[in-house]
């Protein structure tokens, strides 16, 4: 599939990933709102197809894009993604041995990542290691409890305060954080898979329950993602 029509799936075609490049990258642009833009560069540690951190640099929050991916179908991907973005790279690695050099890191980006990995503090201090004095760390992770059960996982997710704690260790300080993937968001997306092709053409936006609501709203209605800004002390 060409790269133009993987773009116009993702805008129309209602499936578990393109309900989340809607719902989990408006919540992640939230939460930038207000950080002068463009940043410099934008590392996305397990970066999957690369379609967050891509967006990120298409809409100008920064000039500059190194994603890494250690599985060989999703890195085809992210170069793929990449292909038409003027300044970026991809590395074939998890984080923990990226050749990549300390303290250069203006965003670090870190979607769905925390909870597949045994060690987190390990990873998360190596985000610290890659970002620059007072650079920026935005993280999501699923919100337990979690409504599938997922093999992938070592850990069912984060409290706020428990990924806050975490970073804290590791020298970041939350500025900001939101809520995603609401249960109602949930159920719909459920609906339309029982479906089965036929869901597919259901609009993306009408399993969106969440869109007009504010964070505190958010919170009260089961979650199933959590995301957070840090920034390097």
């Amino acid at each position: 599939m060409s790269e133009f029509l993987r773009g116009l799936a993702r805008r129309v075609v209602l499936t578990p990933n393109t309900i989340r490049y809607r719902i989990e990258y408006r919540c992640l642009v939230n939460l930038l709102s207000g950080i002068p833009k463009p940043l410099g560069l934008l590392i996305d540690v397990g970066a999957g197809s690369g379609e967050m951190s891509a967006r990120l640099v298409e809409q100008g929050f920064a000039e500059t894009v190194i994603g890494l991916e250690p599985d060989p179908t999703n890195f085809e991907y992210l170069k793929k993604r990449y292909a038409g973005l003027k300044q970026s790279r991809c590395e074939k690695r998890a984080i923990e041995s990226a050749s990549i050099d300390k303290g250069i890191a203006d965003l670090i980006l870190s979607t769905q990542v925390l909870e597949h990995i045994e060690d987190d503090h390990a990873a998360v201090a190596r985000i610290g290691e890659l970002s620059r004095p007072n650079g920026l760390a935005l993280v999501s992770v699923p919100h337990p409890p979690e409504i599938f059960p997922n093999p992938g996982h070592v850990r069912p997710g984060y409290t706020r305060e428990s990924l806050a704690a975490l970073f804290d260790r590791h020298g970041f300080e939350a500025i900001r954080h939101d809520y995603f993937f609401v249960l109602a968001t949930v159920r719909r997306m459920v609906a339309a898979q029982e479906l089965g092709p036929v869901g597919k053409f259901l609009p993306v936006g009408w399993a969106d329950r969440e869109a007009n609501l504010p964070t505190i709203e958010r919170a009260k209605l089961q979650p199933y993602g959590l995301a957070v800004l840090f920034q390097k002390r």
